[in-house]
């Protein structure tokens, strides 16, 4: 059985789909898109905005010039109780003293 080019071509055009109802699906599938994006891009940049006013709040101690507790002890928020930080204040001006100034934040990792 011989196949003409024609009943190709015809068949070809059965099997497409129509072009109004490929871009009504793509215009749907961009507009989608478009609302994922924008909604974890707002996500993303309150989550900075956050962490950057937790910075503003938190005060810098230089290590290499602390000579007491008491001025430490503000930087530690991250416990809650006073006594608590009153506590880990002490124990790292004291492994400074013994240490020296740390050449970075990391060296106190070794402080216990």
């Amino acid at each position: 059985m011989a196949v003409y080019r024609r009943e190709v071509e015809a068949t070809s055009e059965q099997n497409r789909p129509s072009k109004p109802a490929g871009l009504a699906a793509r215009s749907l599938e961009r507009r989608l898109m478009l609302l994922i994006s924008t909604v974890l891009l707002v996500g993303v940049a309150l989550t900075v905005l956050a962490k950057l006013q937790r910075l503003d709040e938190t005060p810098l101690v230089d290590l290499s010039r602390l000579t007491s507790a008491e001025e430490l002890a503000p930087a530690l928020d991250v416990f809650e109780l006073p006594a608590d930080r009153q506590f880990a204040a002490e124990q790292l001006v004291a492994f400074i003293e013994q240490t020296g100034s740390p050449a970075n934040v990391g060296a106190l990792a070794r402080a216990r």
